[in-house]
């Protein structure tokens, strides 16, 4: 049975998102998601050491397109340590304090 541990992501309303979660020591996405805006998704995930990458914007056009020439990517500037039976909520909601620090990365990074 592998080992897992727990993820909620919630969104803002208005955006899209497609996540992924980027194993820091081999930098391969090892989970993705997708998210409508407003809405919370929970999810079991792998134990390991992550950054959050996403892309959001209005009309998914695919994973190549992402949302299209619009599509907004970001990076969050911290690992999470998703040990064995511990949770992150992270909050993909654009404000001041929020708890998800990001810079902006290139379609090429994500």
């Amino acid at each position: 049975m592998p080992l897992l541990s727990r993820l909620t992501l919630k969104t803002e309303t208005g955006e899209n998102y497609f996540v992924k979660l980027v194993d820091v020591t081999s930098q391969m996405s090892k989970m993705d998601f997708f998210a409508h805006g407003g809405a919370i998704l929970s999810a079991n995930v792998p134990v390991g050491t992550f950054t959050v990458k996403y892309a959001d914007g209005l009309v998914w056009c695919g994973e190549d397109e992402l949302f299209g020439p619009d599509t907004l990517i970001q990076e969050s500037e911290r690992a999470f340590d998703f040990g064995v039976g511990n949770e992150w909520t992270i909050e993909l909601v654009r404000r001041r304090g929020g708890n998800l620090r990001t810079r902006y990365i290139k379609r090429s990074e994500f």
